[in-house]
């Protein structure tokens, strides 16, 4: 039994409708966080690149919201030191319960059994994996990589692609290389014991690669129907077969026939950032892209290369409308969680043992490095 059942009912015992207020109220949150969209300027078909990529600076950040998520699990014991059983609330804002529940509810509820004040940014690992057994509804969770750095942050972002998922939404992230997007799904489908396959994407794949990739998770999926199979392509915009992949994605149809509803889709793509003149002459300089300032030349003529996608940090295509407007921030690593797993990474390839731990040295000179690797 959900455990909103005795929440209502412990609730209407306690005449207490304002919590019924509270939960749809909360449920509307959740919605309209889930609905509003990411990108809100249109962007015109006949926009040059960098007109497109100014639009992105002003693209919602994932952390500009407290993404307040409402979730129902299931009775466990195992749990109960974790999440109440029945209603539960996510936020990566901890005193939002407080801001929008009156404290003499709020303490009714607690002597009641319904502690919905956990601060979820204090988690250890252990109640991480509690937490997202009952959000993926995983009866038995086991902590399937140990060197894996499970926060509230991410946790929120796997019930956000989840979400999604379940409820049909195409799944469309967006963030540089490097900020944990493939690792976190590769997570979420190995905790949910679901079959992933991915297609790392490149300038230089076609059409015809990517049907051929798509033969194997179709065979699955049509095997065992009643089995989610994910499929995430990454960076998808650095291909110039978008069309493509709308389709797949956005339309669930591939070459005309329609594909098996167990198979969901995850697809990510590059940020669309302007190079500045300096970052801009040092990649022409590195040969990291094509050289507006070579010229074709011959007895009879000299012309300046055109490569519009020069200007930008990234090699990436304009995205389909369909797809902009499903298109989300997928955030960044704070200085915090990314020295968490800078630690876990030395860990794991060092194989430093449990009991010594990498030095602060160690784990601060991983992290400059790849600071000015990006800022580079």
């Amino acid at each position: 039994m959900f455990p909103l059942l005795s929440n209502v009912a412990t609730a209407g015992a306690l005449q207490r409708p304002d919590f019924t207020n509270f939960v749809v109220q909360f449920i509307i949150q959740t919605s309209y966080d889930f609905a509003t969209r990411s990108v809100s300027t249109k962007i015109s078909d006949t926009s040059d690149i960098i007109e497109y990529a100014e639009v992105f600076e002003q693209m919602k950040t994932w952390d500009e919201s407290d993404h307040p998520y409402v979730f129902f699990n299931e009775s466990n014991s195992l749990r109960s030191s974790v999440t109440p059983a029945g209603l539960g609330i996510l936020s990566l804002n901890p005193r939002l319960t407080a801001q929008v529940m009156n404290n003499e509810l709020r303490e009714t509820l607690k002597l009641n059994g319904f502690d919905l004040d956990t601060d979820w940014t204090a988690i250890n690992k252990d109640e991480g994996v509690q937490l997202l057994a009952a959000v993926l509804g995983v009866q038995e969770p086991q902590d399937i990589d140990p060197t894996y750095v499970l926060t509230i942050d991410n946790i929120m972002k796997i019930l956000s692609i989840h979400l999604r998922v379940r409820f049909g939404i195409p799944v469309l992230i967006m963030g540089a290389t490097g900020c944990g997007k493939t690792a976190l799904i590769s997570y979420m489908c190995k905790f949910s014991q679901a079959p992933l396959f991915v297609l790392d994407v490149h300038g230089g794949i076609t059409d015809e690669k990517i049907i051929q990739f798509m033969k194997d998770p179709i065979a699955i999926a049509e095997a065992a129907p009643g089995f989610d199979v994910f499929v995430f392509f990454d960076e998808i915009n650095t291909s110039a077969s978008l069309s493509l992949f709308k389709n797949i994605v956005c339309d669930g149809f591939l070459l005309g026939n329609k594909l098996p509803q167990n198979l969901k889709f995850i697809a990510a793509c590059n940020p669309y950032i302007i190079l500045r003149e300096k970052s801009l002459t040092q990649q022409q300089n590195a040969g990291l892209q094509m050289d507006n300032d070579s010229r074709l030349t011959s007895e009879k003529n000299s012309q300046e290369i055109d490569d519009p996608l020069s200007a930008l940090l990234y090699r990436v295509h304009p995205l389909p409308n369909t797809m902009l407007e499903l298109c989300y921030d997928f955030g960044t690593l704070d200085a915090s969680v990314e020295r968490l797993y800078i630690e876990a990474m030395l860990n794991k390839e060092l194989k430093i043992k449990k009991q010594k731990q990498p030095s602060m040295f160690e784990a601060f000179g991983v992290r400059v490095a790849a600071k000015t690797f990006r800022k580079w």
